[in-house]
């Protein structure tokens, strides 16, 4: 029996989840996963499923004639994030698949065009090319922000159509028993990760400027750039003392939600589309956020009037209950599991 969907994507975090969602809320039956890069700890509960494959291109020559196969005989090919370059040019050498791929945007795939345009090294003229024309051609791109959707557009002369579709789980609203904690002083999230890309230290300085002291600094440092972390996290120390509270270790979902919980005011300094579900996570927990007004999530949540904040205009008093109330109000009705299951059964047919 040929598989109907097939879905390729790395061993992120992301993807378990995601699989996971559908088995208890669609019909799997007639999917296949093919997953590359996979860690030694990550989804061990479904990997023995039906329909889970490793994928091992470098090794494997089986593996690539099974995916192959697979996506000929496919109705529909989701594409989860757009990072390897021989899953692309396994499409640019079969463009006749092109136009039944949908591409799930996660970001860093679609501003990796910031990243290679500037670069004149030979070596890697042909491989931007190459993603180029991929892109250019494939049928769907699948976001719920438009606004990168039309960045595909105009950096990369695509032609898809456009899905909206809230994507993965992560970025679901969740009713938390405890989103208003009460306690003394303020609470500060500064960015979502050690990514350099939070720019941790034009953060630090924007909240020098504050005439408001009375505040402790939350940063998450256990996931990304280690290196920077440790940057980070010394002039941290140094600035802000006790104040500062670094996070370094991987923590539990229910332990991440009750310090998110505890947060009063959310900093977040990329300068891309970046960091989204921890962005709906403190939204729909009633917290303040502030970010660039140029990235394409500010545009996206100001459109839905969720208020967000403009990172030019940092204060650190406390959102005022009325906004508060509204922005979850808002969230509660755009990120529902209701919607996002019209939007993935759309997405399947």
């Amino acid at each position: 029996m040929s598989k109907k969907i097939v879905h390729v994507s790395s061993g992120d975090k992301f993807i378990f989840p995601f699989i996971e969602f559908l088995k208890s809320e669609l019909e799997i039956s007639e999917h296949t996963f093919y997953i590359y890069g996979l860690k030694e700890d990550a989804g061990v509960c479904v990997l023995s499923d039906h329909g889970v494959n490793v994928l091992d291109l470098s090794n494997n020559k089986l593996n690539y004639i099974s995916l192959v196969k697979d996506m000929y005989l496919s109705n529909n090919i989701i594409l989860h994030g757009l990072f390897n370059n021989l899953i692309v040019f396994i499409l640019f050498l079969h463009p006749w698949l092109l136009k039944k791929c949908s591409w799930m945007l996660w970001g860093g795939d679609l501003y990796a065009y910031n990243k290679n345009k500037n670069k004149v090294l030979s070596g890697l003229r042909p491989r931007e090319f190459i993603r180029r024309q991929v892109i250019k051609k494939l049928g769907r791109i699948v976001t719920y922000i438009r606004g990168d959707y039309e960045l595909a557009r105009d950096w990369y002369g695509s032609q898809a159509l456009f899905h909206d579709c809230l994507m993965y789980p992560s970025n679901l609203f969740k009713d938390y028993p405890f989103s208003h904690n009460n306690h003394e002083g303020i609470n500060i999230l500064l960015g979502n990760s050690a990514d350099p890309e939070n720019n941790h230290l034009e953060l630090f300085d924007r909240l020098d400027k504050c005439e408001i002291r009375n505040f402790s600094v939350v940063v998450p440092l256990s996931y990304g750039d280690q290196e920077n972390a440790e940057m980070v996290l010394e002039e941290g120390r140094k600035r802000y003392g006790d104040k500062f509270k670094p996070l370094l270790k991987y923590l539990s979902f229910d332990e991440y939600i009750e310090i998110l919980s505890s947060i009063d005011i959310a900093m977040f300094g990329h300068k891309r589309q970046q960091g989204m579900g921890n962005t709906i996570t403190l939204l729909g927990l009633g917290k303040k956020v502030f970010m660039r007004n140029d990235v394409s999530q500010y545009n996206m949540l100001s459109d839905l009037n969720i208020e967000v904040l403009d990172i030019d205009r940092l204060d650190l008093t406390k959102l005022d209950e009325k906004t508060r109330d509204e922005n979850i109000r808002l969230v509660k009705k755009y990120f529902s599991v209701d919607r996002y299951k019209s939007q993935l059964k759309e997405l399947f047919e």
